[in-house]
């Protein structure tokens, strides 16, 4: 149950990410400085389970996990992993390319289905699919990507068409779009809104980031954007990666 949009800007590109959750999920931790493999990323945590959803790296590179909540064609092992923990595995990466050579290289059957989403200053986002039994890449991805356990054609086809009609409006432009789109209720907070509202889960938390030719940002707004003030940035400079 997660939104995620995105935009390009002349030096690098911006994107958004609602994550929604059961409200019997534990707070989240705050997203924090670590380092994976000599290198620095920003990352919210899971505090059940340790893992993430979201990461950007100081060669500005982001991950970004969906799930996905169709039928699985593979079995489901009992000693599946955490989803969560793939992003962290993959937060050092230097390259959209080493994102997806590293996720290829795992054991990919231990984990349920996603989508694993990547972003890189001067590159195609790349989108790929596991469905049990292998990546499949979604060429064609274009914002907003949504996962939902819940009605999914129908809240897909409601914010999708939500995004269009803002992104035609003269109201908000560029980032000020993602913001607003996250963060709205059009139609009345329901299962259908980008800021999600049921009984039974919601919207626990909006992640920015904004990478630009000097610098790596991250925003973690600690609960539903509609209420909740974000949280002071954390920033990076952006180190460019050694071509090997």
């Amino acid at each position: 149950m997660c939104t995620l949009t995105w935009l390009h800007t002349e030096d690098g590109f911006e994107l958004a990410f609602n994550r929604d959750e059961k409200r019997t999920r534990g707070p989240e931790l705050a997203a924090a400085q670590s380092t994976a493999d000599g290198v620095r990323f920003l990352a919210p945590r899971d505090a059940d389970f340790g893992g993430t959803w979201i990461t950007v790296n100081e060669h500005g590179v982001a991950v970004a996990l969906l799930n996905a909540y169709t039928e699985t064609l593979g079995s489901i092992r009992s000693d599946r992993l955490s989803r969560g923990g793939l992003v962290l595995s993959l937060a050092g990466a230097p390259s959209v390319g080493d994102v997806f050579a590293r996720a290829k290289a795992t054991e990919l059957e231990r984990y349920e289905p996603f989508v694993l989403t990547a972003f890189e200053a001067g590159e195609t986002v790349r989108v790929e699919r596991w469905d049990g039994l292998e990546l499949h890449s979604l060429a064609d991805a274009e914002p907003p990507l949504i996962s939902s356990g819940v009605a999914l054609d129908r809240v897909r086809e409601h914010r999708t068409a939500l995004f269009a009609a803002m992104a035609e409006g003269a109201e908000t432009t560029g980032s000020e779009l993602l913001s607003a789109f996250h963060a709205s209720h059009a139609g009345g907070p329901s299962e259908l809104s980008p800021c999600m509202h049921r009984e039974d889960a919601q919207t626990k938390s909006s992640c920015r980031v904004v990478v630009s030719e000097r610098e790596v940002r991250m925003i973690h707004t600690p609960g539903p954007p509609c209420t909740t003030r974000p949280s002071a940035p954390l920033a990076l400079d952006r180190v460019a990666r050694v071509p090997v």
